[in-house]
């Protein structure tokens, strides 16, 4: 299911409500931008950035599936000051570290910036080689108790931002995909039907989510 499967969804959807009107490619493409933004962060323990507080995004086996598109599984280099760069291999870079670790260690915590001062003093729990302990910081985070080597990354990147491109013939105003200068969703066809879902709400149309699945499989077997 393209870009385009879903606009031709959305409008057959909106000529069935007599209080909706029909949305151009341009408002459509806008509304795929924030929806897929929208979407991602809601998927997420916070709807934060990544400074927020990490509790892990594996709730439930589902919402794995649907943010498997974006994850990062990789290794960095940690600088002299245990800084580690994140986006040296991604553009735009981890935007959400789920858990890293390195070749000694055991544990690993990413802690608030309140906690960071607590942590160093402390006799109990102190940062080590081998339970590490780590903060966030801009461009990346850093590990409170290694200061050089390489760590073990997992976490999520951003989704491609889409494009909803199309071309209109001058003559018979009938409107083409332009698959060439567009950029699609990278979400399974249930996470774009969900955005599209979200973006039916904002136009005002009452649709359950349900009855969306249900009309596109109609137009998907019918072409209608």
């Amino acid at each position: 299911m393209n870009n385009f499967d879903l606009y031709q969804l959305a409008n057959l959807i909106v000529n069935k409500d007599i209080y909706a009107n029909a949305m151009s490619d341009s408002e459509f493409d806008l509304q795929l931008k924030a929806k897929n933004i929208l979407l991602f962060t809601s998927k997420l323990p916070s709807e934060k950035s990544i400074n927020s507080q990490m509790v892990g995004t594996g709730v439930t086996r589902a919402s794995q599936h649907d943010l498997a598109p974006f994850l990062i599984d990789t290794s960095y280099s940690i600088s002299g000051t245990g800084f580690v760069d994140t986006t040296s291999l991604y553009e735009p870079g981890l935007y959400y570290l789920e858990n890293y670790w390195t070749a000694t260690s055991k544990t690993s915590e990413v802690i608030s910036l309140q906690e960071v001062a607590a942590r160093k003093a402390s006799y109990i729990k102190p940062p080590t080689a081998t339970d590490l302990v780590a903060y966030i910081v801009e461009g990346g985070f850093k590990i409170l108790s290694v200061t050089s080597g390489t760590v073990n990354v997992l976490g999520y990147r951003l989704p491609e931002i889409p494009v909803f491109a199309v071309t209109t013939n001058e003559t018979t105003l009938v409107m083409t995909y332009n698959s060439g200068a567009s950029v699609e969703l990278e979400w399974n066809d249930g996470c774009k039907l969900d955005i599209l879902h979200l973006i039916l709400q904002d136009m005002g149309v009452t649709i359950e989510r349900q009855e969306v699945t249900q009309l596109a499989n109609k137009l998907i077997q019918t072409g209608k």
